[in-house]
């Protein structure tokens, strides 16, 4: 029954989205005035006049292991050095822009309860120049550290690159948030904004060097007591149905 409701789950992709980004672009061009274009991502005529957008790669809701990392990047700019007047031989006189996304997924731990660890780095670099600010808050389990260009960037430290300390987990039932949330932004023409975020997760058994399996999972899901057998099965038949359901409705 768990293998079916997993394999439901995995085949209903819009039930796993695990990042929101929001950007906007602005210009002014000439002969029209100004010019907003917002979305997922932007573009305005080229990435010399205004752009932003994001990257994700590394592990995806579905994927198992022992070792899992996520990596977040992202870029804001405007257009020119120094703004210069709108003419027939220069459309645009300068552009800005902005981003935001809020990324968070969960690592569920596997098999019976039994006692574990999780090793966790997190690490961040903002680029930022003049004007232009990159912020974002890098957590996973019980850590977070700040990424900034304005402020002491506590992600690029040593301390989160290589030292932090092991954490104990329930294996089997331990359920591990991860999330990168921040953004850029480029407010004057000329300036750019930029960040990379990255957050690396390994699980252990109770010796600390053994390999422990766990999967990549949407955010909402919670450790609970594990039910009764009888429960269990009317619980995940209907959950199945309710699943089953939904991804029709997607799909239609």
């Amino acid at each position: 029954m768990r293998k079916a409701l997993l394999s439901i789950m995995l085949s209903c992709p819009a039930l796993w989205a695990s990042a929101i980004t929001t950007t906007t672009c602005q210009a002014f061009q000439y002969g029209v005035g100004p010019i907003t274009v917002s979305g997922p991502s932007c573009l305005i005529q080229s990435s010399l006049v205004a752009s932003a957008s994001f990257s994700l790669s590394g592990n995806v809701a579905g994927d198992s292991g022992s070792s899992f990392t996520f990596t977040v990047s992202g870029y804001a700019g405007g257009a020119g050095a120094d703004p210069v007047p709108c003419s027939p031989t220069n459309l645009f006189c300068g552009g800005t822009a902005s981003g935001s996304i809020n990324f968070q997924l969960a690592l569920a731990t596997l098999g019976s309860q039994r006692a574990g660890f999780a090793k966790i780095t997190l690490y961040g670099v903002p680029f930022s120049f003049s004007d232009s600010q990159s912020v974002s808050t890098v957590s996973a389990g019980p850590y977070s550290c700040l990424e900034t260009a304005s402020l002491p960037d506590e992600c690029a430290g040593t301390d989160f690159l290589y030292n932090l300390p092991p954490v104990p987990v329930t294996l089997g039932s331990t359920v591990l948030p991860v999330s990168i949330v921040g953004g850029m932004n480029a407010n004057a023409p000329g300036l750019s904004g930029e960040m990379l975020d990255t957050i690396t997760v390994q699980f252990f058994e109770a010796d600390g060097t053994t390999p422990a399996q766990a999967t990549v999972v949407d955010p909402g899901v919670v450790t609970a007591p594990a039910p009764e057998p009888s429960t269990l099965l009317l619980v995940s038949a209907a959950a199945l149905a309710l699943i089953g359901r939904e991804c029709n409705k997607r799909h239609v």
